[in-house]
C-alpha cells in the first residue's frame, strides 16, 4: 500500500473522527438545552402542579367536612323554626281553649254568660291577625271550693279583684300544666335533636383539629360555641313571665312566645366563624383551580416546544423521523436516555478513534506530525473544557497515560454528575419511586463506566505506536 493511499485513508478516518466529535458535541449541547429549557422547567412545574392538585384535593375534602359541620349547626338553628315555633303557636291555642273553659266556668258561677266586658278583661280575647288551626282544649277548668265561689260572686263588678282571686287557680289548672307540657316537649324533642347535632359537630371538629391544625383557632371557637349551645339546651327551662297576669291578655301570651323564640333562636344561632372560614377556603380553592389551569397551560407550551425540538432534530438527523417521543415519558426516563446517548456517542468516538489509530500505524515514516495531531485530539477533542485545565497545548508528543486517564475519568465524572442532577430533580418531583431512581443511577453508572473503559482501551492502542512504552 503506497503512501498516498495510506494518507488518503488517514484523512478519511480523520474526517470521520472529527465528524463524530462534532456531532457528539452538537447532540450533547442539544441535550443540555433540553435539560435546562424543558426538563428542569417541566419537572418544576409538574412538582408545583402536583402540590397544587394535592392542596386542591385536600381543600375539597375540607370543604365537604365544613359543609357537614355547617349543616349540623344550621340544623340546630332550624330547630327553632321547624319544631319550637309551631309548638309555641299550639301553646297559645291551647291557652285560649283552656281560658274558654275557664270563662264558661266563671260565667256559670256568676250566672252571667252574657258578661262580655269581664270575659274580655279576663280572657284578653282579641281578633287574631293570623289564621291558626283550632286545637282541642287540654285542661278542664273547674272550681269546687265554696269559699272561692263566694269570693268570685262578691267580685262580680270588680274585674281586677276577680283576676287576683282566680290567679292561683288559673296558674294551677292552666299555666303550670301547659308549661309542664312545653318543658316536656323541650326535653323530649328539642334537646335530643340539638344534642345529636351538637355531638356530630364536636366529633367533626375533633377530627379537623388533627387534620387541619392551621385553623386551630377557628376550630376552638366553633367547639366553644357548640358546647355553649349544648349547655344551654341541657339546662334551659321554660318558665312563665315575671308579670303574674301575662295570661290576662292576648298580647301578653303572644309577647311571651315571641320573646321565648328570640331567646332560643339567639342561643342556638351558629357562630359566624364557620361561614367566614368556609368562604376563605372556597376562595383558596378557586385560586388553586386558577393556578392549576395556568400550570396545565405552561406544561402544554413545553409539550409544543418539545415537539418543535423533535422536528428540528428530525430535519438534522433522519432517524428522528421514525421516533415518536412522549414528553412525560421522556422526562421520566431522561437519566436513562442521557446515559444511553452518552454510551452510544462514546462508543462511536472510540470506534472512529480506533480507525484513525489503525491508519497511523500504516505509516512507516513521518508519524510524528500525525501523532501530534492525534495527541491534541485526545487531550482537547473529547472534552473541550480541558483547555482550561491544561492551560496550553504543546506540539510535543505526550506519552503520559496519567493525563489521558485523568481526562477520561473527568469526562465520565461530568456525565455521571449530569445524570445525577437529573435524577435528583426527578426525586423532588415525587413522580417516580426512589427505588426506580436508584436503579436509573446504577444502570447509568454501569453504562458510562463500560463505555469509558472501552474508550480507554482504544486510547491505549495509541501508546502502541511508541515501542518504548
Amino acid at each position: 500500500m503506497n503512501s498516498e493511499t495510506i494518507k488518503s485513508l488517514f484523512e478519511r478516518s480523520r474526517d470521520q473522527y472529527d465528524s463524530a466529535l462534532r456531532w457528539s458535541h452538537i447532540i450533547l449541547i442539544l441535550l443540555l438545552f433540553f435539560h435546562l429549557m424543558i426538563f428542569s422547567p417541566y419537572v418544576s412545574t409538574s412538582k408545583q402542579k402536583d402540590s397544587v392538585a394535592k392542596d386542591l384535593k385536600k381543600q375539597k375534602a375540607l370543604i365537604k367536612q365544613i359543609e357537614t359541620v355547617r349543616h349540623d349547626l344550621e340544623t340546630i338553628h332550624k330547630i327553632t323554626n321547624d319544631k319550637l315555633k309551631p309548638k309555641l303557636e299550639n301553646f297559645v291555642e291551647s291557652l285560649r281553649s283552656d281560658f274558654n273553659s275557664a270563662n264558661m266556668t266563671v260565667n256559670k258561677i256568676l250566672n252571667a254568660s252574657n258578661h262580655a266586658s269581664m270575659e274580655d278583661e279576663l280572657l284578653g280575647r282579641a281578633q287574631s291577625t293570623t289564621q291558626m288551626q283550632p286545637i282541642p282544649k287540654t285542661t278542664l277548668f273547674s272550681i269546687d271550693d265554696p269559699a272561692l265561689i263566694a269570693q268570685i260572686r262578691e267580685s262580680r263588678d270588680n274585674p281586677k279583684q276577680l283576676m287576683k282571686i282566680l290567679r292561683s287557680t288559673i296558674e294551677n289548672q292552666i299555666a303550670q300544666p301547659q308549661f309542664k307540657l312545653l318543658n316536656n316537649f323541650w326535653t323530649d324533642i328539642i334537646s335530643p335533636a340539638v344534642i345529636t347535632a351538637g355531638d356530630s359537630v364536636l366529633t367533626a371538629i375533633a377530627k379537623l383539629e388533627q387534620q387541619e391544625p392551621q385553623f386551630i383557632q377557628s376550630w376552638l371557637a366553633i367547639k366553644e360555641n357548640t358546647e355553649e349551645i349544648m349547655d344551654f339546651i341541657k339546662t334551659f327551662e321554660i318558665s312563665p313571665p315575671e308579670n303574674p297576669y301575662w295570661w290576662s291578655t292576648v298580647s301578653g301570651k303572644i309577647d311571651f312566645t315571641i320573646k321565648l323564640s328570640k331567646t332560643v333562636e339567639g342561643q342556638l344561632k351558629p357562630n359566624q366563624i364557620i361561614y367566614n372560614l368556609s368562604k376563605k377556603i372556597e376562595l383558596a380553592l378557586k385560586e388553586n383551580k386558577s393556578i392549576l389551569d395556568n400550570l396545565d397551560l405552561a406544561i402544554g407550551k413545553m409539550s409544543e416546544a418539545f415537539k418543535e425540538l423533535q422536528n428540528q432534530l428530525s430535519s438534522i438527523i433522519g432517524p428522528f423521523n421514525l421516533v415518536a417521543l412522549d414528553l412525560k415519558m421522556t422526562i421520566n426516563r431522561f437519566p436513562i436516555i442521557l446515559s444511553l446517548i452518552v454510551m452510544i456517542l462514546t462508543i462511536w468516538i472510540a470506534q472512529k478513534m480506533s480507525e484513525i489509530i489503525a491508519s497511523i500505524q500504516l505509516f512507516k515514516d513521518g508519524k510524528t506530525d500525525y501523532l501530534c495531531w492525534l495527541q491534541h485530539k485526545l487531550e482537547f477533542g473529547l472534552l473541550p473544557i480541558t483547555s482550561l485545565i491544561l492551560k496550553q497545548k504543546t506540539n510535543a508528543v505526550s506519552q503520559s497515560k496519567s493525563t489521558l486517564l485523568f481526562l477520561l475519568v473527568l469526562r465520565g465524572t461530568l456525565f455521571l454528575t449530569w445524570i445525577g442532577i437529573a435524577i435528583i430533580e426527578l426525586r423532588k418531583w415525587e413522580e417516580i419511586a426512589d427505588q426506580l431512581l436508584l436503579f436509573y443511577f446504577l444502570v447509568s453508572f454501569l453504562v458510562v463506566l463500560i463505555s469509558h473503559i472501552l474508550l480507554w482501551k482504544t486510547q491505549n492502542s495509541y501508546f502502541s505506536l511508541f515501542p518504548k512504552i
